[in-house]
């Protein structure tokens, strides 16, 4: 139920604050006391369209705030949830800010909403009943409602519902999965054609980096070849360091046993020693690989060029590896292999028959209620001297529930 209406800047209205207690509440006043304002202010709550012309007079802007207290079982919950407000108990505050230059803002507490989602929202907490408020009565939505809120079976209605959202949401997930098949069918051949060039390049992530590396050494080989073989000269030929580090070495060891503050410099010349020999063998292992055919090198060169191709059509190697198996999904969703479909219209058939079970449930609970509420209403109708009157609800077989 509405409880507090706040009311600021609108219309000829500067402020005013509205409790209502719950049971009866009653508006009075003279004409132009304002009553039609706080009713237009409840209507903006309820999701009516503002204009900027309500701003008083003098004023940039207009504010009405509104807080319901909803019960903890109000399916109302759920409809928040799905709009994605969140609430901490059981009070959602409405607000509507309503500016001069048309510029307008909906909040659903304190989270930027819209005035579709208060419409909607107002079927939980709001009836408004007017001169021809009867029309309701033709309505079967309104007629299942009304039927409902008379019974006592709101535990049975509850799980109905659930199910059936349940059941529409694999619907829809089955809806979208259908139509991304059907657009990979219509592309398949195209998809083909992609998913092949893509597989036949057998892609690696940084191998372009790598056969470029290769290439330079090969376009700059003379060169490569003399500075290798100079660094494996100085580092271990006869008049190389390494001879004279190691011969430094036994020195500084000899020297450490007769002093002790050298011992630390033995492990860092034992570093050196290590990095140098390292870098002689890697020297080493490179020239082992610097032979290469001139078919072998066009067949490097050729490599390259297609791995740069892809990159300039996809983007680089990386994105083209995604885009492959991006493709690779798509096809799946063709192919005889993907079993998701058949999956999903499994559960779908499962729940489709689990639900009818519970319609059938819950139109046995409606039949036997709308006998209960035929007799009572027309015992009402009698007393108010229409003696020849008689109600008699008819109540929708459980397969009309179902698509309700």
């Amino acid at each position: 139920m509405l409880t507090h209406v706040s009311i600021s800047h609108l219309a000829i209205v500067e402020d005013a604050q509205v409790e209502f207690q719950r049971g009866f509440n009653v508006l009075t006043g003279e004409t132009g006391a304002g009553k039609s304002i706080l009713i237009g202010a409840i209507s903006l709550l309820a999701g009516k369209k503002a204009s900027s012309d309500s701003v008083r007079q003098g004023q940039s802007q207009a504010y009405v705030e509104g807080v319901v207290e909803l019960s903890r079982d109000s399916p109302a919950w759920q409809f928040l949830e799905e709009c994605g407000i969140t609430f901490e108990d059981t009070s959602v505050i409405i607000k509507r800010i309503i500016s001069s230059n048309g510029k307008n803002k909906v909040l659903l507490n304190q989270q930027v909403s819209t005035v579709a989602t208060l419409t909607k929202f107002a079927q939980y907490w709001l009836d408004v009943t007017s001169q021809h408020g009867q029309q309701k009565l033709t309505d079967p939505l309104a007629q299942i409602e009304m039927l409902d809120q008379a019974g006592d079976y709101q535990d049975v209605l509850a799980v109905y519902q659930q199910r059936y959202i349940q059941l529409r949401s694999k619907k829809q997930e089955l809806q979208s999965l259908l139509t991304k098949k059907e657009k990979a069918q219509a592309e398949k051949d195209f998809l083909t054609f992609q998913w092949q060039e893509l597989s036949k390049a057998q892609l690696q992530i940084g191998q372009l980096e790598e056969l470029q590396n290769q290439y330079s050494r090969i376009k700059n080989g003379k060169e490569i070849a003399d500075l290798v073989g100079n660094i494996y000269r100085q580092i271990s030929g006869d008049h190389g360091v390494m001879p004279q580090i190691s011969q430094t070495l036994r020195s500084v060891e000899k020297l450490a046993k007769l002093d002790t503050d050298f011992e630390p410099y033995i492990t860092q010349i034992s570093d050196i020693s290590v990095t140098l020999q390292e870098l002689a063998s890697q020297a080493q292992q490179l020239r082992a690989t610097m032979g290469m055919s001139e078919s072998e090198a066009d067949e490097l060169n050729s490599r390259i060029s297609f791995l740069q191709k892809i990159e300039k059509k996809y983007g680089s190697v990386e994105q083209a590896v995604a885009k492959r198996d991006e493709i690779k999904a798509k096809l799946d969703l063709v192919s005889e292999e993907s079993d998701v479909q058949w999956q999903l219209e499994k559960t779908i058939s499962a729940m489709e028959e689990l639900l009818q079970k519970e319609a059938q449930t819950l139109t046995a609970k409606r039949k036997k209620n709308a006998n209960t509420l035929s007799k009572a209403i027309t015992a009402e109708v009698q007393y108010l001297g229409m003696q020849d009157a008689k109600i008699d609800i008819q109540c929708l077989d459980w397969m009309q529930i179902l698509q309700v």
